[in-house]
């Protein structure tokens, strides 16, 4: 459907009807049947589609048909939120992170209470005899009234680095076989469940020293818990991730009302040539009658109005659609710029 541009004699300014105007000595344009036939069939057209009979007495027809044609075609908030139930049920957890953001503490929320399930990397070994290249950390060998500087430093400097997974679930939904995908190599990262039998007491020829472990620097416990106790919000968040997936808007989850706490990525900033400086195509001059705004955006503009002898006599200012046209009795000059 468009406006009756074949119709000889139609009388269309710039492409659409305008009004007699006996100052200006511009004729009005023709309606031609055959185009008010045609806009009419359009309308009756959608009608049926809807399913509603007709009435020329009645002048919301159209609206109810559109109407009646969206809701057929989309989920009510209640279909809508069991899908998304139905989507978390599938993977048998609510929720997957890292503790204080270790590679070595994951764990899973179960949608069964939501429990706390510790769980371990499917990697680790368990034979310090026979083990090469002995871990020189403290976490390694279970000790626990001693930190390492550089187990606590990673720990502190690392706890974005729970957001290196996009996704955790459970293989076939068996619970003793959680995984992680990651989104670095090797990508899938297959655990296991924290509570399986490792014992340290069954370690043959222990070392009874520090330096038997080969450790090297130590923090004691009382020290580092000093540390993590000055950590600005350590406790305040339950969550960070990325929005849709965009790691230009990134995001934490507040722990004491679960809002959604908006982050700038690092990348987003400006300098001076950047930053609200006018370009091409973005700040034109307006002219014609009447004047229209180029497409696209939002622009705000400034223009006068002049009569047949060039005389100003009115004009205005504001804020329109790309493409809007703006009225006129004869002709305009100004100026507009894109703001959004």
């Amino acid at each position: 459907m468009d406006f009756p541009k074949s119709v000889p004699n139609v009388g269309l300014v710039n492409g659409q009807f305008v009004d007699e105007n006996t100052g200006t000595g511009q004729p009005g344009s023709l309606i031609p049947a055959v185009w008010g036939n045609a806009v009419t069939n359009e309308i009756l057209n959608v009608l049926s589609a809807a399913q509603v009979v007709p009435d020329e007495l009645k002048h919301n027809q159209l609206s109810e048909a559109i109407s009646r044609i969206v809701a057929g075609n989309a989920y009510s908030k209640d279909e809508t939120n069991e899908l998304l139930g139905q989507r978390v049920a599938s993977d048998g957890i609510l929720a997957a992170g890292l503790i204080n953001g270790s590679l070595q503490q994951p764990y899973f929320r179960s949608l069964a209470g939501g429990a706390i399930v510790p769980l371990a990397r499917t990697d680790h070994s368990h034979s310090f005899a026979d083990i090469k290249n002995k871990p020189t950390t403290l976490g390694g060998y279970g000790i626990q009234d001693v930190y390492t500087a550089t187990y606590m430093d990673g720990l502190l400097n690392e706890k974005v680095g729970s957001n290196t997974i996009t996704r955790a679930g459970l293989v076939d939904g068996d619970k003793q076989r959680p995984y992680f995908l990651s989104t670095a190599a090797p990508g899938l990262v297959l655990l296991a469940l924290a509570d399986h039998s490792h014992s340290f007491a069954d370690l043959k020829n222990k070392p009874t020293t520090l330096g038997g472990y080969g450790i090297q620097d130590v923090y004691t416990a009382t020290y580092m818990d000093g540390l993590l106790a000055q950590r600005v919000g350590a406790d305040s968040i339950t969550g960070a991730g990325f929005i849709n997936g965009n790691q230009r808007a990134p995001y934490f989850r507040a722990t004491a009302s679960g809002d959604i706490v908006r982050l700038a990525a690092s990348a987003d900033t400006h300098t001076m040539d950047s930053f609200m400086k006018p370009v091409s195509g973005q700040w034109v001059l307006l002219n014609g009658s009447p004047p229209v705004l180029p497409p696209g955006g939002t622009w705000a503009y400034f223009k006068t109005d002049f009569n047949q002898n060039g005389t100003p006599y009115g004009g205005n200012a504001g804020v329109a659609a790309g493409g809007t046209t703006l009225s006129t009795s004869s002709y305009s000059l100004g100026f507009a710029w894109r703001i959004q």
